[in-house]
């Protein structure tokens, strides 16, 4: 029979979350979603690094201390708990993180994994959806079309995109021909902050999740080395796939987290609260 009791480790590692989640992340989260929308604010980014939250979704050679997705999922819900955009813009690393960990090469996890492991609490973002197709990866209007088989030129704009402007770095979803081959023209690119041809749109403004800075990324003339391109070319379909179904799970933790901080605080309300 499969039991679903949690280990004596678990229970730790969720007991912990939840004191990070209340003592340290909800005290700020009214004050930032109250304020107009703007960068990630420090604070968080002190948590990110000091509680090393990143190491979670990083493998151990690149200096992380990697969980288990049912373990993640129990970070994930006391995030969600803590501060539904705290948690979402963690989300949108571990989506960029997935995608590099499951196609990526060697060298390319080796030179963007070990960026959101320093001090500053650095970020990544996932670039995938757009304005008319959403998520429908067979509807993309951004393209990647390959020069000179020496780099692709990215044209095109992904949005809503968490940690947009913040990210160290970006996994940026794109269709590389002409819409022939359908699915298999799909493929995914990691980009470094600050590349000239990316540009951000206004911050969105969404209350309730305005401590996660999302915009529209826009992508002009943008040019990516061949080596770049995470995975085979014609592989991202296959990839998409694997990153979200293994994702989305996650989202829906986030979502049990901020329902249960809810019933918290109506409980808490209905207890103090004086009928006359």
């Amino acid at each position: 029979m499969i039991s679903f009791e949690l280990t004596k480790e678990q229970k730790a590692l969720k007991d912990r979350l939840h004191r990070i989640a209340v003592d340290k992340i909800q005290p700020y989260s009214l004050e930032i979603d109250a304020s107009k929308p703007g960068k990630i604010d420090k604070r968080y980014l002190e948590i990110i690094a000091q509680e090393k939250l990143n190491a979670f979704i990083i493998p151990e050679r690149y200096g992380g201390r990697p969980l288990k997705w049912v373990t993640l999922s129990l970070v994930m819900e006391e995030l969600g708990l803590g501060c539904a955009g705290f948690a979402g813009i963690y989300a949108q690393t571990l989506h960029a993180v997935s995608t590099i960990l499951i196609g990526g090469s060697p060298a390319q996890k080796k030179e963007f994994l070990p960026l959101l492991l320093g001090p500053s609490g650095a970020v990544a973002s996932f670039c995938l959806t757009e304005e008319k197709g959403g998520s429908d990866v067979s509807s993309f209007s951004t393209t990647a079309l390959l020069e000179k088989d020496d780099y692709y030129r990215l044209n095109g704009s992904k949005t809503p995109i968490i940690n947009a402007g913040d990210a160290a770095f970006y996994v940026v979803w794109a269709n590389t021909g002409t819409g022939k081959k359908g699915l298999a023209e799909i493929n995914a690119f990691k980009i470094p902050r600050d590349e000239q041809g990316m540009s951000f749109g206004p911050l969105h403004d969404k209350p309730g999740l305005r401590s996660a800075p999302t915009a529209t990324v826009f992508l002009k003339d943008l040019n990516v080395p061949i080596s770049n391109l995470i995975g085979p070319s014609g592989s991202g379909y296959l990839l998409f796939t694997q990153t979200i179904d293994r994702g989305r799970a996650l989202v829906g933790s986030i979502c049990v987290g901020l329902a249960r901080a809810a019933i918290e605080m109506a409980i808490g309300f209905a207890k103090e609260r004086t009928v006359r």
